[in-house]
């Protein structure tokens, strides 16, 4: 997991899905 995962998981970028960013982009693990 990067930093950048937990970043948005906690809710500090939440209005661009970034894919491949963690449980913070909406798509669960660290996919594409």
């Amino acid at each position: 997991m990067n930093l950048g995962s937990l970043r948005f998981a906690s809710g500090s970028k939440h209005k661009e899905k970034r894919i491949g960013r963690g449980l913070g982009s909406g798509h669960g693990k660290t996919a594409t």
